[in-house]
């Protein structure tokens, strides 16, 4: 951020101070504000727009930073007083103020903090005839030659009324303001009653073109403040949904395009052969604001990367504790597939003996199966000779059944009740039943 710089002392030597101050001074920042101008209750009859405000001196904007260096205990030739709310200030300053305004209006309510107040338009007046003689510590034009038909004719006509040691004062709206180029991208150009594209500016400046016209004008830049204002300025109508974060992002990277007003203070080169020193002072100013610029490109890349640093570590130290997890994981694994391949092979080692085992079974298996068809074939003949056997005793059942009840047994049943025939039958029975059980054993 700049800081402000107090006014020159008187007896130093004009050229030392444009060279210390041009190399030591740095651009100046302005915490996102535009111009602030709001219109005046001012008489319809008037052909000018009005203008008025309220001066934060706390503040870091562009009028603030005029009477800063403006300083005090100073002859003051104000261009454009409005209606003298700067004048009030500078005058509380000590200042002895003489305005040229264009308003008759406005110069009537200005004139209370006046010495005096000519109205008239600076493009038309003969200063020589209005000033005289007069010699002013200071000449100020804030937000004035951009309405101007020929601002550098100006600024070389006021230049005889400068006292020695005397500077300007200027503040100037930036046109190469990020507002006006991304408007420019969407085909706009839109004057506004106020801002950078007040419909009564007639001249616009970027910083090239306001250090050419100073050149021109034989006066060197000793002091210069940006006084900055968001992409997005109000005053400047522009579609943001339309603009990639890209462009967003690299027109905030350019100091030129971040400025809304530059204000200057410069001094007469008074001493023959100072041209080629003030272009030696712009070329070495220009360098400085090069690498001004590149230091300021590098700090919001070093933002960026702390930022990002401050994501990415915490992450990395997560990252690092995951790792130290997953190792110890593949150590559990690596362990749990060792004695998983262990289990393999005592497995495979079981397998085999269970192959042989279940051979040993299949040949067992085959064997009984051998036996069971041979005793299949046993028990078939066995069956086969019961049944044999079974039918033979039942043949020899059908045949007792008829001897028994033949009628020759029958006679015989009667007479063997006789006493001396049951010993013979006794006998008889017991020899066919002897026969009967031996037939049965052999059949067994």
């Amino acid at each position: 951020m700049e800081t402000e710089n107090d006014a020159p002392d008187a007896s130093a030597d004009p050229l030392e101070q444009a060279v210390d101050t041009m190399l030591g001074s740095s651009e100046g920042e302005v915490l996102g504000e535009s111009e602030n101008r709001a219109e005046s209750e001012s008489s319809s009859e008037s052909e000018h727009p009005a203008y008025d405000f309220v001066i934060d001196l706390g503040s870091d904007n562009t009028h603030a930073n005029v009477i800063r260096m403006v300083g005090a205990s100073r002859r003051v030739l104000e261009l454009g007083p409005a209606t003298g709310y700067m004048t009030e200030i500078l005058s509380a300053n000590d200042c002895s103020v003489v305005g040229i305004e264009i308003d008759a209006d406005m110069a009537q309510q200005a004139a209370r903090f006046c010495e005096r107040v000519i109205v008239g338009n600076l493009d038309e007046l003969d200063l020589k005839a209005e000033l005289g003689d007069e010699r002013f510590d200071v000449i100020v034009a804030a937000d004035v030659l951009e309405h101007l038909k020929d601002p550098l004719g100006m600024l070389r006509r006021l230049r005889p009324f400068l006292a020695p040691e005397g500077f300007f004062v200027v503040s100037l709206p930036n046109i190469a303001h990020a507002g006006v180029r991304l408007a420019l991208l969407q085909g706009r150009f839109e004057y506004r009653d106020l801002g950078l594209l007040d419909r009564t500016h007639l001249r616009f400046f970027t910083h090239a073109t306001i250090t050419e016209m100073f050149d021109e004008a034989e006066l060197a830049i000793v002091e210069l403040h940006r006084q900055e204002a968001p992409v997005a300025t109000a005053d400047v109508q522009v579609d943001m949904d339309a603009v990639s974060e890209d462009l967003v992002r690299s027109l905030e990277a350019d100091s030129e395009a971040r400025t809304y007003q530059f204000v200057v203070k410069a001094m007469p080169l008074a001493v023959p052969g100072l041209r080629e020193v003030q272009h030696r002072m712009h070329a070495l100013a220009e360098a400085k604001d090069v690498a001004s610029r590149a230091r300021d490109v590098a700090s919001r890349a070093r933002d960026v990367a702390e930022h990002q640093l401050g994501i990415v570590l915490p992450r990395t130290r997560e990252l690092e504790d995951e790792l130290r997890v997953i190792l110890g994981r593949e150590a559990q694994l690596t362990a749990s597939l060792i004695e998983a391949h262990d289990q393999v092979l005592r497995r495979d080692e079981e397998i085999e003996r269970l192959q042989d085992e279940l051979r040993d079974v299949i040949s067992v298996r085959d064997r009984v199966e051998e036996l069971d068809v041979h005793s299949k074939r046993q028990a078939d003949q066995l069956t086969d000779q019961v049944a044999a056997r079974d039918e033979s005793i039942v043949q020899l059942r059908l045949r007792l059944d008829r001897i028994l009840n033949s009628p020759p047994a029958r006679i015989w049943a009667r007479v063997g009740r006789l006493p001396l025939l049951r010993s013979v039958v006794a006998k008889r029975t017991a020899g066919y039943q002897s026969a009967l059980r031996q037939a049965e054993h052999s059949e067994g």
